[in-house]
């Protein structure tokens, strides 16, 4: 291996995390390259959660895909690989037991001056989520004694600073909601 990153993926010549400005709907080229110690078998491009381009290798070590893919309007674009038999072989030892995979940052394409992409049915089903996980910090989290060696954070409320980011997003998205066209 050469020590490079495990995945890269470029759109259009731009990197991870940097955004492609296009003039509308349009097309824009991908290239994306795996390289690892353990065997790989699929590399995939996804744009906004579906993939759209993918090229697939017997226990290979090495996979390299380059497409061009339909821009219907401002997206995200990553890549993605897996083992063999990600979906049914060796797992991760973690609490979802994944099969071995890599997944990059995004790479953002805008259509327009400003990128924006923003759907009001995900942005309510992420308000859930963020309910269901108050409630577990609420019911069912471990609670330390207050002491500073349990509670690195600095702060006597622990509650309050977990439940923060939780109730940072949620006022986040109900301002959004409230400003997106057509809400219920």
């Amino acid at each position: 291996m050469s020590g490079g990153p495990l995945l890269s993926f470029q759109v259009d010549g731009r990197d991870i995390g940097e955004t492609v400005r296009i003039a509308g709907p349009g097309t824009v080229s991908v290239s994306a390259a795996v390289e690892s110690v353990l065997p790989v078998s699929s590399l995939e491009v996804v744009q906004n959660g579906c993939v759209v381009a993918a090229t697939s290798a017997q226990d290979g070590r090495r996979l390299q895909l380059e497409a061009d893919v339909k821009v219907d309007g401002d997206c995200w674009l990553a890549a993605r690989c897996g083992g063999p038999g990600h979906f049914d072989g060796p797992s991760h030892h973690d609490v979802w037991g994944r099969g071995i995979f890599a997944h990059t940052s995004p790479v953002y394409v805008a259509t327009r001056d400003e990128w924006e992409l923003f759907d009001p049915a995900h942005a309510r089903y992420m308000l859930t989520l963020i309910d269901g996980s108050l409630e577990h910090i609420r019911r069912r989290a471990r609670r330390y004694p207050g002491d500073p060696v349990s509670h690195h954070h600095g702060e006597d409320d622990h509650d309050a600073y977990l439940r923060r980011p939780f109730l940072q997003a949620r006022e986040l998205l109900e301002r959004r909601l409230e400003r997106s066209p057509g809400r219920p």
